[in-house]
């Protein structure tokens, strides 16, 4: 079976892997914005695993975890992922 990837993780692996400091943070920005974007999708068809929302937590801290390392970012507005309601595992 082949695993599908979205386009939020592609944009994850980019920031994680970027080592030029010059353009980080618009790499770790545009991750934010993909990861908040499968949010929000996830949000109004209720698909996706638990798995893939555990996935997107995890990728938020990591993002935020290296931005500290490097300094403050401008805050992109990422909600919480709920694993409750319709379509939960």
């Amino acid at each position: 079976m082949q695993k599908i990837t979205h386009r939020w993780e592609d944009a994850y692996q980019v920031a994680i892997l970027e080592t030029d400091d010059a353009v980080l943070q618009q790499r770790i920005e545009a991750a934010h914005r993909a990861i908040k974007a499968r949010i929000d999708e996830l949000a109004q068809d209720h698909q996706g695993t638990l798995e893939e929302r555990l996935c997107l937590q995890i990728a938020r801290a990591r993002l935020d975890q290296r931005t500290s390392q490097r300094g403050p970012r401008r805050h992109v507005d990422t909600p919480q992922v709920s694993d409750s309601g319709p379509g939960a595992a």
